[in-house]
Formats: structure tokens, C-alpha cells, sequence
């Protein structure tokens, strides 16, 4: 039996981070969460250089200590591969996001469903 993809969400709502957990593991997913875009670098190293890396990380684009974006490009910066899925109630359907996201395309907007985060997660990770 495969091991479940293991995900790590970072963003500074607690409440989301509970959510969001929640519908994820439900659907099968091993998940970690941080509050903190700082810890987040570390745990996603950590876990790289422990051979248990992440498979998908979902992130908030807007933090109160460091963007998304910037989490996306250290991380990169440190040849740690991962696919990526970034959040934002910056960016409404209709409405181009101005932000330059190096994360690629994989995004969605705030507010969603459970659902519809179990089904991106799905996309990116088949």
C-alpha cells in the first residue's frame, strides 16, 4: 500500500489551518500546518533532509512576516521540490492577480469550499 502524500499548509489563520486540515485528512492526506511562514521553511527542510519530504504545499500569498511567494522562492532557493498551491483572497475570480507569482498557476481564491481544496489537491498531486 502507498504512503499518503504528505502536505504542508502555511497560513496565519488558524481557523483556516484547522479547515483545511480537516477536509485533507478526511480525504486521505498526511498534514502538517504552520502559522508561521519562518517554521514552515524549516519543517519543509527538515523533511526534505529527513527523506519524508512534502509532496504539495499549500500557502497563503499574504502573511504578516513573509509573503508566499517568498516561502516558494527560499524553498526553491534550497533545491527542495515541491509542487505548490497558493490561497489568496487578494486575487477575486474575474480579476488578475497583479502579484508576481514565480509559483506557477496552481491557485485558489479565498473564500472556498473544502471540497474544492480536496479537488485541486487531487489535480496537482495525480
Amino acid at each position: 500500500m502507498e504512503a499518503p502524500k504528505r502536505i504542508l499548509i502555511v497560513d496565519d489563520e488558524k481557523d483556516f489551518l484547522f479547515s483545511a486540515s480537516l477536509a485533507l485528512r478526511k480525504a486521505g492526506y498526511d498534514v502538517r500546518v504552520e502559522e508561521s511562514p519562518v517554521k514552515a521553511i524549516d519543517t519543509a527542510h527538515d523533511a526534505f533532509r529527513g527523506e519524508n519530504p512534502f509532496d504539495l504545499m499549500v500557502t497563503d500569498l499574504r502573511m504578516p512576516a513573509m509573503s508566499g511567494v517568498e516561502v516558494v522562492e527560499i524553498l526553491r532557493e534550497r533545491k527542495i521540490p515541491l509542487h505548490v498551491l497558493t490561497i489568496s483572497s487578494l486575487c477575486r475570480k474575474g480579476i488578475l492577480c497583479t502579484m508576481d507569482c514565480s509559483c506557477g498557476t496552481n491557485h485558489l481564491d479565498k473564500p472556498f469550499e473544502p471540497r474544492e481544496l480536496v479537488e485541486s489537491v487531487r489535480k496537482i498531486l495525480k
